[in-house]
């Protein structure tokens, strides 16, 4: 007889329950009674006969597995037969075919799908057959699908089917591809402040739709949050109940496994003294304690003392009630939101803010708030800060032969997976005496293994005879060869995809690194591309529907290939470089170019850009480093010249509009500028290699070629500027799509006008005799209002000035005349079509003026009384342009000193011609 629900357990009880002895009856009420009974879990604490049992576990505050329900259910779960079966069970339910599974609770399961018709992902929750006969399940099961139905809001996941098949019950929800703030928390700690307001506040606006329709969440903490790739955050775990309903009261087994109705570190006062209480200010309390928790990296309540201290803590009114205030563990916090918090945790409910109110506060909080970036950064950071580059497999040594199988002497390890758990990618194997079970997972797909060890089989055929469970290492029930013969047959690139995590994982620390490197660069001889798609899994175009493959591809490949670098990946790399196609080649280029940069999944991250040019350094400082590096400098010199044939066919447009050959002219102007970064990072012992100036002084070739063949206006003489460059079609009269094409009010860009970097490389090479442009070509391309000017390390605007002027002491009269003829372009343009957007052109001089133009300008036009005149009539209309409609007082400030020196130099000049009279 076990005790109930109120009587404590005997010493042998405890012993039965943590040993997994229990009936399903008995361990629901057993497990209920600990998790409220302080007095039994200081018995379990002091268990002498279980030295390593779940009592001396410590997991992390935020893990499930802090709550002794959850301990008990994986003390069982451990402890089960290795012959029962973890396979998903059913291959197709009504039109969806499932593809793996995403997680289980004691709800059932829920698995990744896939429409029959619509091919189209989603998210299916299923409630087994055996369920639906026992008290409550099927009741609470239809309350959550007719719930989350009736609820429609952006921060709310959506359902949009259920059903019944073959017994199994079944609801279809939106698959949302991100990560739940729980797990963000984990790998970051604390949150930047307004990320964690922007997160709260969307996640305020969400309950306030779901208290509006007279529900309550009643578990609302960071790991039922969850943050999409859009930036949104939904509400997970929506087993909603009506305002004063108590669940409770219909199924003890809510308690227990599956579901504990709250998480203890963020329930509030009133919940954990009675659950009937709960209501909708409750949540706000949750999700107080949340914010709480996402700034400052713990929660409200300490968990010091045990579980009984942490409760006691929370709903007593002593000196330990009250938390520490949140800006003495994050200073940066504004007064303002360390109230609201406050607020939000208050012990009386009706002193609480509501949802619409917390949400309408916190949007000044929000303003810096960048979730995008947030969750890029979350999914490139391991989940655990001990090793930054985790083992792929766990190993849990068996209990030795004199131990039962039900001994939890070797539940203490379960701490490592816990966190191995919560990798992104992570392969755990878990060995036991007659097999292993296997956990795979990329992030998306997880399986369960169950594999008879070799020794099992053999003693079924000699008891005498053993061997060894084979310790190769595998992903989703494959091993590495398989992965890599996917490469060679599979045409899918979601199928390519999985490949490339899998291979690259299960090829670290194995001496197959280096083939599986080249190997993943192969298929970019076939899918390589210049444009990525940062989200390949469901990556839509502009218009919906899939993006194009060869982009997917690229997506899986910036999103794996970092993981080589620098050894193998350099070499592998390096290699392609030499022997790839174009597409290849391009697809090289964009990688290297992204590892010197620190750029990953369109994001920079410093210290991985510290880390390539500590890496480039070292080898500088090296023979053998040098010989590397100069190697990798000739095979993109070897890229280059693959490139060329195609580049040579480029227009000026073609870079802005993507085709093959813009494609491979940017990638080629790409191969120089990370040869140049290689050669600047490395240190000067490296010897640039002749292609390099090569390049430089073709491409200078080419332009003044163009230069020279470029239209003039027969009026002025000088060169024609053109206005047919669309850009995107705009409402307009006819609004949405179908409206007018945009009035360009911008000069298209020159065929001939040099790339910022290979001008100053240009600049360079003249100053030191090596090239020579002329002079007109030189002035016209850094006065034009298209170049892309900013100063490199090297050179100031001066700089170059000095430069040209050594070739041409009037280079800055030069200078002057084609910024003014720029003046009088948009002037007349003005005069021609009373837009004023044409003088917000202005804008694309400012730098250079900033930078030195300014001074050239006002001492060297021509006529500074005419110069003024023109200045102030078109800033007058820049301010009053559509486009300028944002300006600040800072912005003109560039505008005015420039009037106002014309206008000195017009009264100097003025006094001058007096005194010569």
């Amino acid at each position: 007889m076990i005790a109930t629900s109120t009587d404590c357990l005997s010493l042998d009880e405890l012993n039965r329950l943590v040993e997994g002895q229990l009936t399903d009856a008995q361990f629901d009420s057993a497990s209920k009674h600990v998790d409220q009974c302080e007095h039994c879990q200081s018995k379990l604490s002091s268990n002498s006969r279980l030295p390593n049992s779940a009592a001396t576990f410590q997991p992390p505050d935020d893990s499930i597995l802090a709550e002794s329900a959850c301990q008990f259910a994986v003390a069982r779960l451990m402890s089960a037969d290795i012959s029962q079966s973890f396979r998903i069970p059913i291959e197709q339910i009504g039109p969806y075919e499932i593809l793996g599974q995403l997680g289980q609770g004691g709800m059932g399961m829920v698995c990744l799908a896939r429409h029959n018709r619509l091919k189209r992902q989603c998210a299916i929750k299923l409630l087994p057959p055996h369920r639906v006969t026992e008290a409550g399940w099927l009741d609470r099961f239809d309350r959550e699908m007719t719930t989350i139905a009736a609820l429609e809001h952006p921060g709310i996941v959506r359902a949009t089917d259920a059903g019944t098949d073959s017994g199994w019950h079944y609801l279809v929800m939106e698959y949302l591809d991100g990560m739940d703030v729980g797990k963000i928390a984990h790998r970051l700690g604390k949150l930047p402040v307004a990320d964690a307001c922007e997160i709260t506040r969307q996640a305020a606006e969400a309950l306030s739709h779901v208290h509006g329709s007279e529900l309550i969440h009643r578990d609302i903490k960071p790991s039922n949050l969850m943050l999409t790739r859009d930036g949104t955050v939904k509400l997970l775990d929506l087993g909603l109940v009506l305002a004063g309903d108590d669940p409770l009261a219909t199924d003890d087994r809510l308690t227990t496994v599956g579901h504990l109705m709250g998480t203890l570190p963020a329930m509030s006062p009133e919940q954990l003294l009675d659950s009937r209480r709960v209501q909708p200010a409750s949540d706000i309390y949750s999700l107080g304690a949340t914010l709480y928790r996402l700034i400052s990296g713990n929660w409200p309540h300490a968990n010091e003392g045990g579980l009984a201290a942490r409760v006691l803590a929370i709903t007593s009114e002593s000196k330990r009630s009250t938390p520490p205030p949140l800006r003495s563990l994050a200073p940066s916090v504004e007064p303002e939101l360390e109230s609201l918090v406050h607020q939000m945790m208050h012990r009386q409910p009706e002193q609480r803010p509501s949802g619409t109110e917390v949400a309408d506060r916190m949007t000044t909080m929000c303003h810096d708030a960048n979730l995008k970036a947030l969750l890029k950064r979350a999914l490139s950071t391991p989940s655990s800060e001990r090793a930054s580059t985790p083992s792929l497999l766990a190993t849990i040594d068996p209990p030795s032969n004199d131990l039962s199988r039900r001994d939890l002497g070797w539940f203490a390890p379960l701490g490592w997976f816990a966190a191995a758990a919560l990798l992104a990618t992570a392969v755990i194997q878990i060995k036991m005496n007659d097999g292993s079970v296997i956990v795979t997972s990329d992030g998306k797909d997880t399986q369960v293994e169950i594999v008879e060890s070799d020794s099992v089989n053999a003693a079924n055929a000699d008891s005498t005879t053993t061997s060894p469970i084979p310790s190769e290492k595998i992903y989703l029930g494959e091993n590495l060869d398989h992965w890599m013969g996917v490469f060679r047959r599979e045409q899918e690139i979601e199928r390519i995809g999985q490949a490339m995590r899998a291979v690259e994982l299960l090829s670290r620390d194995t001496s197959r690194r280096a083939e599986a490197a080249r190997i993943t660069l192969e298929m970019a001889n076939q899918y390589g591309s210049r444009i990525i798609d940062e989200t390949p899994d469901g990556g839509n175009d502009s218009f919906g529907g899939h993006s194009h493959p060869n982009h997917r591809f690229m997506g899986y490949l910036t999103q794996t290939y970092p993981n080589y670098f620098p050894t193998p990946g350099l070499d592998a790399l390096g290699e392609t470089l030499v022997d790839g196609n174009q597409q290849a080649v391009t697809a090289a280029i964009l990688l290297l170019n992204n590892y010197l940069s620190g750029v990953y999944v369109s994001t920079v991250y410093p210290e991985r850009q510290d880390a390539a040019e500590e890496f480039l350094r070292s080898n500088g400082r090296t023979p053998s480093g040098r010989a590397q590096i100069e190697t990798l400098l000739q095979q993109l010199g070897v890229a280059s010249k693959t490139l060329e044939p195609l580049a040579s066919q480029a227009t000026a447009k073609d870079p802005y509009h993507s085709s093959p050959a813009g494609d491979a002219m940017h990638s080629q102007q790409l191969a120089w500028g990370t040869a140049v970064r290689l050669i600047e990072e490395a240190g000067p012992r490296i010897e640039p290699p002749a292609w390099i100036a090569e390049y430089v002084q073709t491409q200078v070739e080419k332009a003044v070629t163009l230069y020279r063949e470029r239209p003039i206006d027969q009026e002025t003489g000088t060169t024609l500027w053109t206005y047919t460059e669309q850009t995107g079609f705009y409402g307009g009269i006819g609004g949405g799509f179908g409206g007018s094409p945009q009035v360009v009010t911008t000069p298209d860009t020159p065929d001939w006008l040099l790339p910022n970097e290979l001008f100053h490389a240009a600049v360079e090479m003249q100053r030191e005799g090596r090239l020579m442009m002329p002079i007109e070509f030189a002035v016209e391309t850094i006065a034009h209002p298209r170049f892309n000017w900013y100063p490199s390390d090297d050179q100031s605007v001066q700089d170059v000035v000095d430069a040209l002027q050594a070739s041409d002491q009037d280079a800055p009269t030069r200078i002057a005349f084609h910024l003014d003829r720029f003046l009088q372009e948009i002037d007349a343009k003005y005069q021609q079509t009373n837009n004023a957007d044409y003088a917000s052109t202005l804008t694309y001089l400012r730098t250079r003026l900033e930078k030195g133009f300014e001074d050239i300008y006002v001492t060297h036009v021509e006529d500074p009384t005419q110069a003024f005149d023109r200045l102030a009539r078109l800033v007058n209309m820049m301010f009053q342009a559509p486009s300028f409609a944002n300006s600040t007082h800072t912005d003109q400030a560039i505008w005015s000193r420039m009037q106002i020196a014309l206008e000195k130099r017009f009264q100097n000049d003025k006094q001058a011609d007096n005194a010569a009279e």
